[in-house]
């Protein structure tokens, strides 16, 4: 066996080993979108969550207010206050309940199972 040939086989390895590891990179960076992508998702759930409950509370004291002969004259602006609020509030009281997680990351963990 030449020094060339012996050369040629260590050239080989390297380039062998340099694919596996850019293949390697190329998996860790796909887990990590994938990992980002789930975070989104969990974060638009409860997001949503929060605007229905912001909601459902403004027609509920819109109601409460009628019945007493008032009516709210900037709905927009009142449900943007009772989103923060809701908003502000949704996660610290949803995991010092029994849940222990928000709405969000119990379906998210439903549906990696």
């Amino acid at each position: 066996m030449s020094s060339n040939e012996g050369l040629e086989k260590i050239d080989k390895y390297e380039n062998s080993n340099e694919e596996i590891l850019k293949e390697g990179v190329k998996i860790q960076k796909e887990g990590k979108f994938v990992k980002f992508l789930k975070k989104a998702f969990v974060s638009i759930i409860d997001q949503a969550i929060t605007i229905a409950i912001a909601l459902l509370v403004l027609v509920v004291f819109d109601f409460l207010i009628g019945l007493a002969g008032y009516y709210i004259t900037d709905r927009e602006k009142m449900l943007f206050l009772l989103y923060i609020i809701v908003n502000v509030l949704y996660r610290p009281v949803l995991i010092s309940t029994k849940l222990e997680k928000t709405i969000g990351e119990k379906l998210n963990l439903k549906y990696n199972d």
